[in-house]
């Protein structure tokens, strides 16, 4: 669950600051004003799936079970968390175009967002009272279900393809 987070918190992080990062050759050719916003995003997700994949192949040799069937899932909950990495990477990074500081707040938020993700720990070491709150968070549910994807053999249901879906139009 670690990884997929990370390709969600670079990505975002990445695209941010591209439209200002690219503003002059923005201006000065034709090139399509969310291009920049989509090299960052992409490059970085293509960048942690191959890591992620070695990581998987590198853990299968050294004797991990992974439960193969539920590729199927992890392929689509991987392609509705990069939507929504490059969802909010658009988003962000008009929001920079008008106010330059958010960047600094982005990161933090980010980290605060992470810890409250249980990717670190399981959803049931959660406080009873809060574990509905924690539950109800969307990246907390994609996560689990990447983890439920390799750990437990889970194949697509429908609320899957209702998340996948709910990306695109994001």
């Amino acid at each position: 669950a670690l990884w997929p987070w990370f390709l969600l918190q670079e990505s975002i992080s990445r695209s941010i600051g591209a439209l200002r990062g690219n503003a002059t050759l923005i201006r000065k050719t034709a090139l399509p004003r969310d291009y920049p916003v989509v090299v960052a995003c992409l490059s970085t997700i293509l960048i942690h799936l191959a890591g992620y994949a070695v990581v998987l192949f590198g853990l299968t040799l050294l004797g991990a079970q992974f439960h193969w069937d539920g590729v199927p899932l992890l392929i689509l909950m991987l392609a509705a968390l990069s939507l929504l990495a490059l969802s909010a990477g658009f988003l962000f990074s008009l929001v920079q175009l008008v106010w330059r500081d958010i960047e600094i707040f982005i990161q933090p938020a980010l980290n605060v967002l992470f810890y409250l993700t249980p990717i670190l720990y399981p959803l049931q070491l959660v406080p009873e009272p809060l574990r509905d709150v924690a539950a109800s968070n969307p990246i907390a549910w994609l996560i689990g279900r990447i983890r439920d994807a390799l750990g437990t053999g889970s194949l697509p249901g429908t609320l899957d393809f209702v998340a996948l879906v709910l990306s695109v139009c994001m």
